[in-house]
C-alpha cells in the first residue's frame, strides 16, 4: 500500500543491477537541475508513483515517469520542487525535496555501499586492511574508517577522507572491525564508487543548505579512491 502523499520512499533495485545501471540504462540523459547532458552512471533517476490516489517519489531505475538528477552536491542542493513538478506533472512540495535530500539519499547511498562491500567479500574481490589497500592497483576503489588510528592515517595519502566507523564497515563484511577496505576493478568497484558518491554528495548538499553556501561542482571521476578528487561523480 502506498505511503501518504508527499512522503518519499525508495523502491528496492533488482539485485543484479549495478549502482549506475539501477539509475538508468540509456545514454545521454539531461539533469533536470543544471540541464547538462550526462551518462546514466553520473545520475540519479527519480520517479513519480501514484497508487490508490496517494502519491510518492521513488528513487528507481525503472517504471513510471522519471527525471534525472546529477549525483553532485551542487545539483542536489539546488534541486527545487518546481524542477520535479514540471517534469513529473505532479504536485511536489518543498518538504518532499528536503526529505529526499536529507534522509532518503544518504540512507540509500550508505545502505547500498555497505551491501556492495559485503557482496565483494563473498565474491572474493574485497581487499581488507590498510597495508593491502595501499597496494591496490589503479582502477580500484577504497574506503577508510573514521576511527582509524593516527599511525594508519599517516601511511595513507593525505587526501584520504574517512567513511563510517570501523565497526560498521566490518559488520557489513562479516568482520568484527575493518579500518580500511577496497574493491578491485570491475563492476563492483563501479557500484561501490557510485553509491559512495550518492552518500557523500547528498551529505555535502545538506551541509551547504544549512550553511547557506553554494556547493561547488565536481567533475566526473570513475573508479574513485576515497578522498581523491573529493568524492564526486563516478
Amino acid at each position: 500500500m502506498c505511503a501518504a502523499r508527499g512522503k518519499i520512499r525508495r523502491r528496492n533495485a533488482r539485485p543484479s543491477d549495478a549502482g549506475c545501471d539501477a539509475m538508468g540504462d540509456v545514454s545521454g540523459r539531461t539533469c533536470v537541475v543544471c540541464r547538462q547532458q550526462r551518462e546514466p552512471r553520473d545520475l540519479l533517476r527519480v520517479n513519480f508513483n501514484a497508487c490508490d490516489n496517494e502519491n510518492s517519489l521513488v528513487v528507481s531505475g525503472y517504471g513510471g515517469r522519471g527525471v534525472h538528477i546529477c549525483v553532485s552536491a551542487a545539483c542536489l542542493q539546488n534541486l527545487e520542487a518546481r524542477h520535479l513538478a514540471r517534469a513529473l506533472r505532479a504536485e511536489i512540495v518543498a518538504k518532499d525535496i528536503d526529505h529526499l535530500r536529507r534522509e532518503v539519499l544518504p540512507q540509500l547511498g550508505l545502505g547500498r555501499l555497505l551491501g556492495t562491500l559485503g557482496l565483494a567479500r563473498r565474491l572474493g574481490v574485497l581487499v581488507i586492511g590498510v597495508d593491502a589497500v595501499i597496494e591496490m592497483p589503479v582502477g580500484s576503489v577504497s574506503f577508510v574508517a573514521i576511527d582509524i588510528s593516527d599511525r594508519s592515517k599517516r601511511s595513507l595519502p593525505k587526501s584520504t577522507k574517512p567513511f563510517v566507523d570501523s565497526h560498521t564497515m566490518g559488520a557489513a563484511c562479516g568482520l568484527g572491525r575493518a579500518g580500511a577496505l577496497g574493491v578491485t576493478t570491475g563492476e563492483l568497484a563501479n557500484r561501490a564508487a557510485y553509491w559512495f558518491s550518492v552518500w557523500y554528495e547528498s551529505g555535502r548538499a545538506c551541509d551547504g543548505a544549512k550553511d547557506g553556501a553554494t556547493a561547488p561542482e565536481i567533475a566526473p571521476t570513475r573508479h574513485l579512491r576515497l578522498g581523491e578528487q573529493g568524492g564526486g561523480h563516478v
